[in-house]
């Protein structure tokens, strides 16, 4: 799954002290496609009408705990290195096989070039962007930090649902719930008695590129 989008806010949160990733309080929750995101001014989880959110066997409302939530620094050579003829997500970030102390991430999904070969030259300059056959990198600084979790699994459930969204659960009141991640599945997924699965991306949740 690619990887998720910030709300315009979260940052402010973070910065701020509000929110801590790994102490343990954030939640997932699933919206069904009636709902129409905005990253500027959806703010909080009462910003999310109730009658959007998913609802089924297996789902309660406001979501799960996010299991095992992690935090690190990636520097560039520890990032995964680029490979050839790799199907890449928007939000996937590399490193040049010869590594330059940068790392790159992922604007346009695609493939990458057929042959080791075919590896791009990969620019240093700011935010500098490279075609990588139909794949297309920015440079993304010198490290970059990641946020993760383990996937969720609401099992023998009955759920149809279009996004998904992270937010801080600030004593279960919706209006004090900073919103934080969103993506878009893009189509209804459904599960019938059975596993609804939401899967994150190789690369983390999210990452903030840092220089």
């Amino acid at each position: 799954m690619a990887q998720w989008q910030w709300y315009g806010n979260a940052l402010v949160a973070m910065a701020n002290g509000q929110v801590d990733w790994d102490a343990g309080n954030l939640k997932i929750m699933l919206t069904q496609s009636t709902y129409t995101v905005n990253l500027d001014t959806h703010i909080y989880r009462s910003d999310i009408p109730a009658t959007d959110e998913a609802s089924g066997t297996g789902y309660v409302a406001g979501g799960d705990s996010l299991e095992s939530p992690t935090v690190a620094l990636v520097v560039d050579s520890d990032a995964p290195a680029w490979a050839p003829a790799t199907a890449y997500q928007l939000g996937d970030i590399v490193a040049p096989t010869a590594a330059n102390t940068h790392v790159y991430k992922c604007i346009t999904a695609g493939t990458s070039g057929a042959a080791a070969s075919d590896e791009p030259s990969f620019p240093t300059g700011t935010n500098d962007q490279v075609a990588d056959n139909t794949v297309e990198w920015v440079e993304y600084g010198t490290a970059y930090i990641k946020f993760d979790a383990a996937d969720e699994t609401w099992s023998s459930s009955s759920i149809t649902a279009r996004h998904g969204e992270i937010y801080l659960n600030v004593g279960g009141v919706a209006s004090d719930s900073p919103l934080l991640l969103y993506n878009d599945f893009g189509s209804d997924q459904t599960s019938s008695n059975g596993n609804f699965t939401v899967q994150f991306d190789a690369t983390g949740i999210a990452t903030i590129g840092i220089r």
